[in-house]
């Protein structure tokens, strides 16, 4: 717990602290070199060190520094890196085609499966060959984006695969967009998510599709800095209704980016999508969707409640609801402070995740 509040501590102060003095920061490159060689050696997919994912993701870390010392080779330094570390990834999905007791792959899968059935994937439960039973939390447009992936190569999350290649396209364009140029210690920044030991290949085995939404942000962002805002409208719209929380994250960061005209193209978009499913089954698509609010807490969960149980205190309801106000009131004052930057609302945009997290006895992270 020290830890994490220590973290969350250093994460609020650089979220507010001025830019440091010119420079290259040169932790990055070697850090990412480390994480690889790190992550390649700790990835359980299904068991330790597999070849293929050793391979890759060591050589998408060397590759890094390979391209960097061959000048004809620096401007797909970037690319080249990013093509192993996601190939690595691939792996896990060939290794670990049906990841077992993951509610969120199944769900997903099979959701789509109900859909093009004619069948109204909100109104039933899904059963896993381990015998689970599961249902669709997730709204409606993450099935709409992720069904091509699930018809043609029969799985979601080659979508995710596609996503992360999206996101290290895109981020290049972003920085340049703001700073014009795009520097070493950038393009190893971009590729560290690639390289989380552990993390990477998480998002593989437990199927959730935050680089999805990860992707369309940085695609909505970018589409309104270049002021074209109706697509921009567009692509929030699809992320705010892929996922519960990305209306505040990162939405509400990013309004003053966003333009005032990009909000009602962009709730427009997301009721457009979600209506025809709330209206196919009422009672059940809200209970699906939004039935997680109503979860007692749970202990395994990593937030102040369940710390706070651990350690042989019982907050109770008033405890509680005091720990949701304050973790959305930090939410919306986080916001608000960082609103003047760009950079500040990003790093803002982590920090108020983090407390929201924290407060939400209902958070499905652990």
């Amino acid at each position: 717990m020290v830890v994490l509040l220590l973290a969350t501590l250093v994460l609020g102060l650089a979220a507010v602290a001025p830019d440091p003095p010119g420079g290259e920061p040169v932790i990055y490159s070697p850090l990412l070199l480390a994480l690889a060689l790190l992550a390649a050696f700790t990835a359980q997919v299904p068991v330790l060190r597999d070849p293929a994912v050793v391979i890759l993701t060591i050589s998408g870390g060397l590759a890094f520094y390979v391209c960097t010392f061959v000048p004809g080779l620096r401007r797909f330094r970037l690319m080249v890196a990013a093509t192993l570390l996601i190939a690595a990834q691939a792996v896990v999905i060939i290794r670990v085609p049906s990841p077992a007791h993951q509610d969120v792959w199944r769900f997903l899968d099979y959701g789509i499966d109900g859909l093009f059935k004619g069948q109204n994937p909100y109104s039933g439960t899904y059963v896993g060959a381990d015998g689970g039973i599961f249902r669709l939390t997730y709204p409606p447009a993450a099935l709409l984006l992720l069904a091509p992936f699930r018809l043609i190569l029969d799985d979601v999350r080659w979508g995710y695969l596609a996503s992360q290649a999206i996101v290290v396209a895109l981020l290049p364009r972003l920085i340049r967009r703001r700073t014009g140029t795009l520097a070493r210690w950038q393009e190893a920044l971009i590729l560290l998510p690639l390289t989380l030991p552990r993390v990477s290949q998480a998002f593989f085995t437990f199927s959730n599709h935050e680089w999805m939404l990860l992707a369309l942000a940085a695609a909505a962002l970018l589409l309104a800095l270049d002021s074209r805002v109706v697509w921009a409208g567009v692509v929030t719209g699809l992320g705010i209704a892929a996922k519960q929380y990305f209306i505040v994250f990162p939405v509400l960061y990013l309004l003053p980016e966003l333009r005032r005209r990009a909000l009602p193209v962009a709730l427009a978009v997301a009721a457009a999508v979600t209506l025809p499913f709330l209206i196919w089954g009422p009672s059940t698509f809200i209970e699906h969707v939004f039935g997680n609010l109503n979860n007692e807490p749970t202990a395994d969960r990593l937030t102040i409640w369940a710390m706070l149980v651990h350690a042989g205190l019982s907050p109770g309801r008033a405890g509680v609801l005091a720990l949701a106000v304050v973790g959305a009131a930090v939410v919306v004052l986080l916001a608000w402070l960082a609103r003047r930057d760009l950079s500040r609302s990003l790093m803002a945009c982590g920090l108020g995740m983090i407390a929201f997290t924290l407060g939400a006895t209902f958070a499905g992270y652990t």
